[in-house]
């Protein structure tokens, strides 16, 4: 047992865990779908024990952003500016959590595995504010690190209402990385239609 949490400890180390807060964005409303994503089922467990376990394998401390009602399977951050959708979110979690950095991925991409987190973590640089995941179907920036020092750039444009993150990345210096082989593992479910598609999957 010693042995085991010394590797693991080893590991964590090794990618940078010990300093990264893991974030299940969670804060969507899920119109399109017609229910709450985070609570459909998928392997056994909701989507968002999922997430929130996948991140456990990363990460020291995990916490969920969002509105959460009913017992949630990792502490939850809610909304300090609610309605400005994920960088609301990432405003919040910066908020609250010690100097650092956080890793975030969102509740309806339930084919993310480890290798893909371990790879956005080794590829990211204290140099960068940001590390962001990018497909053939462009820039993911919910699959990303993000460094605390952003907070204050991210208030700016929350004051100024302007809450697409394509747009704020522009404001910061990013690392975009991209490996081919990892583009079918984001299969984003918003709708039904995604849903029948992922049970391909199981």
């Amino acid at each position: 047992m010693r042995l085991i949490r010394r590797l693991s400890l080893t590991l964590r180390k090794k990618f940078g865990m010990c300093s990264i807060t893991g974030i299940v964005m969670a804060g969507g409303k899920s119109k399109r779908m017609g229910s709450d994503k985070g609570q459909l089922r998928f392997g056994g467990e909701t989507l968002l024990a999922r997430a929130c376990g996948l991140l456990h394998a990363c990460c020291h401390n995990v916490f969920i952003s969002g509105e959460m009602e009913g017992d949630a399977p990792c502490p939850v951050i809610p909304d300090i500016f609610p309605g400005t959708g994920p960088l609301g979110g990432l405003y919040s979690v910066l908020k609250n959590i010690p100097a650092g950095k956080v890793l975030i991925i969102p509740v309806d991409l339930p084919l993310l595995n480890e290798k893909m987190l371990h790879f956005l973590i080794e590829n990211h640089s204290d140099t960068f504010d940001a590390t962001v995941f990018r497909t053939a179907d462009g820039i993911q920036p919910l699959v990303a690190v993000y460094e605390k020092r952003i907070l204050p750039l991210l208030e700016k444009q929350i004051q100024a209402r302007s809450y697409k993150m394509q747009n704020f990345l522009q404001q910061i210096k990013v690392n975009f990385v991209q490996r081919p082989e990892f583009d079918p593992y984001f299969l984003n479910i918003n709708t039904p239609g995604d849903w029948e598609k992922l049970q391909g999957y199981e």
